[in-house]
């Protein structure tokens, strides 16, 4: 190979010249490999990629976890803790109370998705 290019055994065609099922056939393929298999909704059989899909899975939960516990933390800091900061005989009205019922609800999210969605790494 001290040429710079590399020959093919196939013949290389345009994509213009591909028919509707061999672009439908390539797209299909495409998005599998991007999206983890495409529509397969069953398991796969490898424990190796089980074990990978678990981990993807449960990272992009615990990012998800610690989005929405930041949120609620945000939530109650601005409902909560600021109105009492700027004054010191501030109660607590039912608008306050509202979006610290709120921000428990983000709060919770995250446990309720880590019992419904977390997988086995094993």
């Amino acid at each position: 190979m001290s040429g710079g290019t590399r020959k093919t055994s196939t013949q290389l065609r345009s994509v213009d010249s591909f028919t509707d099922l061999e672009t439908e056939q390539a797209v299909r393929k495409s998005n599998a490999a991007a999206f983890g298999g495409g529509s397969s909704s069953q398991p796969p059989d490898d424990p190796a990629i089980r074990k990978l899909d678990a981990k993807r899975i449960n990272e992009c939960l615990k990012h998800f976890n610690a989005f929405c516990n930041t949120l609620a933390a945000g939530i109650l800091a601005a409902a909560a803790i600021v109105p009492f900061v700027r004054d010191a005989d501030a109660a607590l009205d039912a608008n306050a109370a509202q979006w610290c019922v709120i921000a428990l609800g983000f709060h919770i999210l995250p446990y309720v998705l880590n019992f419904l969605v977390m997988r086995s790494e094993e």
